[in-house]
C-alpha cells in the first residue's frame, strides 16, 4: 500500500517555486535530485509521521518539522492523509513566513 500524503495549496506552490529556482540556478538535474529527495521525505513521513519533531518555540500550533537537507517539511501528523503545510529552506524566517498561513 502506498504511503498517503497531501500537499496544501501553499506547499504545492512552495514545491514548484523551489524546484524552478533550483533548475534556474543549478540546472534541471539538481532540481530533479531535490524533487526525488522531497518525495522520499513525504513518503517516509506518511509511513512514519512520528519521525518529525515539534517546534512550538517557532509556531503556536501542532505543526511538526522534518529536515530534508536543506529544506524543512512542515506537516500535520495526525491527519489522514498526512497534510504537508509548507516546504521551506531551513534558513528562512519560519514564523514570519507562516504567519499568514496560520491565521484563520
Amino acid at each position: 500500500m502506498a504511503a498517503r500524503y497531501k500537499l496544501s495549496p501553499h506547499a504545492e506552490e512552495d514545491f514548484a517555486t523551489l524546484l524552478y529556482s533550483i533548475a534556474e540556478h543549478s540546472g534541471w538535474s539538481r532540481s530533479m535530485d531535490v524533487e526525488e529527495s522531497l518525495y522520499a521525505a513525504f513518503n517516509s513521513l506518511a509511513r512514519n509521521p512520528g519521525i518529525g519533531h515539534l517546534r512550538d518555540d517557532l509556531l503556536p500550533r501542532t505543526i511538526h518539522f522534518y529536515f530534508a537537507d536543506p529544506y524543512m517539511v512542515l506537516y500535520l501528523r495526525d491527519t489522514e492523509p498526512l497534510y504537508v503545510v509548507a516546504i521551506v529552506h531551513g534558513a528562512r524566517d519560519i514564523p514570519a513566513l507562516m504567519q499568514d498561513r496560520l491565521e484563520g
